[in-house]
């Protein structure tokens, strides 16, 4: 299914499918619409965007949600062979790290609903995979292993001559985002109310 820049695998029940349908709509337009931030870039902060997504859920009524920190890994195939591959975060969290940006990827986890959401994929625009979604809404689909870390989503999409997978590995121990300044809250609480006030009430579960 398809919600704006967001495809939302699974079946996620009503209540998740219409706050997903906010978010699609209207979460980096907010930020756009501040005033106090530079054109789009939330489309390129995972912090911020996936701690505002996580207030905002809860705030309706989705207790147990949580963020995580992640590596994503992205790869084309033709046959066996690989085309082109790109990976959004550091597997080795003893390496030197840049001081001005986090080495790592953040997404929404909702362990009771088993879904996982990325609302920053933009970065990963590549023409060796135009139809990669800028969001994602995708099942917790554990069991895979790559670079010693255990994946908690996948997606396998056939394209018309190549074959794209993307794969978010867990990574709970990559910790240093809560010391950036995109972990405040002061910067995601007015969109979270906004976000809030346009899902509006909800009658059942």
């Amino acid at each position: 299914m398809q919600l704006g820049d967001m495809l939302v695998g699974g079946e996620p029940r009503p209540k998740l499918l219409k706050a997903l349908a906010v978010v699609a709509e209207h979460l980096h337009q907010l930020y756009n619409e501040q005033g106090r931030f530079i054109k789009d870039i939330s489309k390129q902060s995972c912090v911020l965007c996936s701690l505002t997504v996580r207030d905002f859920l809860f705030k309706i009524g989705f207790h147990d949600v949580e963020v995580r920190p992640v590596l994503v890994a992205i790869r084309a195939f033709k046959g066996e062979e690989e085309l082109h591959s790109l990976g959004i975060g550091n597997p080795d969290l003893r390496a030197k790290s840049d001081p001005k940006r986090w080495q790592g990827h953040m997404i929404v986890h909702l362990p009771s609903d088993r879904f996982v959401i990325d609302t920053t994929l933009y970065q990963a625009a590549r023409p060796q995979w135009e139809q990669l979604p800028s969001m994602t809404v995708t099942p917790i689909n554990r069991g895979h292993q790559g670079w010693g870390l255990e994946s908690l989503a996948s997606v396998r999409a056939e394209l018309h001559d190549s074959t794209l997978i993307v794969q978010w590995f867990d990574q709970p121990k990559n910790k240093s985002w809560k010391n950036g300044p995109d972990a405040l809250k002061g910067r995601r609480e007015a969109v979270v109310a906004a976000l809030v006030e346009r899902f509006g009430k909800w009658e059942g579960d």
